[in-house]
């Protein structure tokens, strides 16, 4: 390989790493913010089934 297409794919390597870090920071932000919006309700934070559940008390499609 060229120096040019080594220093084409470092550079774009870079810039993914780069974008990832980003996304990383900002889930991690979001999650912290969740929380923090859970603790002042002091409720859970439910899985879709289990926020369906509680919400309609049953699941449909299963014997009560």
């Amino acid at each position: 390989m060229s120096d040019r297409t080594i220093r084409g794919k470092r550079i774009a390597y870079e810039l993914i790493e780069q974008s990832h870090n980003q996304f990383k920071k900002t889930q991690r932000k979001r999650n912290e913010n969740v929380l923090q919006v859970s603790e002042n309700k002091s409720e859970k934070i439910f899985e879709p089934s289990q926020r369906f559940y509680a919400v309609f008390g049953r699941v449909i499609g299963k014997d009560n």
